[in-house]
Formats: structure tokens, C-alpha cells, sequence
């Protein structure tokens, strides 16, 4: 039988994570590139506000911005996802306001990125780090900024739908991400995505206000190669049916999307 950890147990645990990750931060001091060192000082601050020792994490996350103030000016992108990691670990370790502080410097810089490419990825740190600190309505006015591409839109979003859902619970701001994605059928897959989130976060609850009849989904029709067709839901995986003529696949696709739609019901069930 296994016995309850004691206070006194945890704080020995504490004590020796912190013994190691020091034994590690001497040991980083032999890299010689001042990215690797501010990377690895930032992963060490990281793990102490894990096990609750903010003025340690302080301690490294001071350590690290000395190592990024040492990085080459033409390695922006570096300096900035590394400022964005490190503003997350000054949020967590209680210092807020220095934190927004430090993205706000940090958007600056992003968004005068000439390359167009690299200044999305760069604005992509910045609004995955104000996410990361519960600010999410910056989160995605950040992300508005950035150019019409479609995968670093969609990696930006489901990014702060992951941190809103597993850390935060936030369910109002998920809704605030939905409503910025134009296209009806990106919408409706990442609303399946967002379902799938909250089940796997054990939120069954909130995966009601997912739920939506198939009306309000995009369906899509084609012919098979054997003279049917095929009815399908683009945004829901393994939602398709086949027939005769059209009517009878968008007929049948109806029943298959009840079937979806009933697991889902015995799972709250459960």
C-alpha cells in the first residue's frame, strides 16, 4: 500500500530538486554560446517555480537576461523568444507587471522585424507568452497582427486554446477565439479540436457548449469511383457516408453524425 506524502516529504523532494538544478546551472556555465546558457538558466527558473521557490527562479531568470543581453543584435528572433520565456517565468514567480512590461518592449521589437516571415513567428512568441500569463485578449489582438498565413494563425490559436483550457479554464476566451476565424469550415474542426481539449482536460462539462447539430457544419458532397457519392464533414474526422444519388449519402451522413454526436453524450454519461 502506498503511503501519503508528508509535508516534510515534499519539502526534502523540494529541497533536493533544488540542489540538482544548482549542480546543473554550474555546469551550463561551460556552453559557450549565450543562447544555450539563457535557454538552460530559463528551463532552471522554470523548474523552482514549479516547486514553488520564486525567489530562486528570480535568482536565474535575472542570470538569463544577462546571458540575452550578451546575444549577437543580428539573432533578434532568438532575443525575443527568450525574453518571451523569461517574462512567462517573472509572471509565474509573482512579478506581473515587470513581466508585461518586458512583452511590451519585446512586441516592439517583434513587430519592426523587416522579414515578414520571422516577425510572424516572432509576434507568435509574444501572443503564446501573454497567453501563457492569463492575458488572453492581447493574446489574440497580438495575433491579428501578424500576415494571412494560415498555419501560424492556426498554431497561434490552438496554442492559446491549450493554455486556456488545461491552465486557466478559461471558456469565455475560447469563444473570443472562435469568433476572429472567418472560414466556416476552419471554425467548425477547431471547434472539434477544443472539444477534444476539453474531454482530455476532463472538462466533460464544457464540452456540451461544443455540441452543435450538423446544420451547422459545412457539409461537402462528391462522387466516388464507383458511380455513389459521398457526404462528408470536413471538420470532424471518420463523419462521412456514402449512396446512390446525392440525397441518400446526405441522408445517411445525418445518422453517422448522430452516432458521433451520441458517444460524445455517453461520455458525459460517462
Amino acid at each position: 500500500m502506498r503511503k501519503k506524502a508528508t509535508k516534510s516529504s515534499k519539502t526534502g523532494l523540494a529541497r533536493k530538486g533544488g540542489c540538482l538544478l544548482q549542480k546543473i546551472a554550474k555546469a551550463v556555465e561551460s556552453l559557450q554560446n549565450p543562447i544555450k546558457r539563457a535557454e538552460v538558466k530559463i528551463a532552471i527558473a522554470k523548474q523552482f517555480n514549479l516547486i514553488h521557490q520564486p525567489d530562486r527562479a528570480l535568482l536565474y531568470i535575472e542570470q538569463a537576461l544577462q546571458e540575452i543581453g550578451l546575444i549577437d543584435l543580428d539573432e533578434i528572433y532568438f532575443i525575443n523568444n527568450l525574453k518571451c520565456k523569461a517574462a512567462e517565468q517573472l509572471a509565474k514567480a509573482g512579478l506581473q507587471n515587470r513581466s508585461v512590461v518586458m512583452l511590451t518592449q519585446t512586441l516592439q521589437y517583434a513587430d519592426a522585424i523587416e522579414d515578414l516571415d520571422n516577425r510572424d513567428y516572432a509576434l507568435i512568441d509574444v501572443s503564446e507568452a501573454y497567453a501563457e500569463i492569463g492575458l488572453y485578449d492581447r493574446a489574440i489582438q497580438i495575433g491579428l497582427m501578424m500576415e494571412d498565413d494560415y498555419k501560424k494563425v492556426w498554431r497561434l490559436f490552438d496554442s492559446i486554446a491549450y493554455t486556456a483550457i488545461v491552465q486557466h479554464s478559461h471558456h469565455e476566451q475560447i469563444l473570443n477565439i472562435l469568433a476572429v476565424i472567418d472560414d466556416s469550415q476552419d471554425r467548425d474542426h477547431f471547434l472539434l479540436e477544443v472539444a477534444n481539449k476539453y474531454s482530455a482536460a476532463n472538462q466533460p462539462l464544457l464540452i456540451q457548449g461544443m455540441k452543435r447539430s450538423l446544420k451547422n457544419y459545412t457539409v461537402a458532397l462528391r462522387p466516388d469511383d464507383n458511380g455513389t457519392f459521398v457526404a462528408y464533414v470536413p471538420a470532424i474526422a471518420g463523419c462521412h457516408a456514402w449512396g446512390k444519388t446525392p440525397e441518400e449519402a446526405q441522408a445517411e451522413l445525418i445518422h453517422v453524425f448522430e452516432m458521433i454526436r451520441d458517444e460524445y453524450q455517453c461520455y458525459l454519461d460517462g
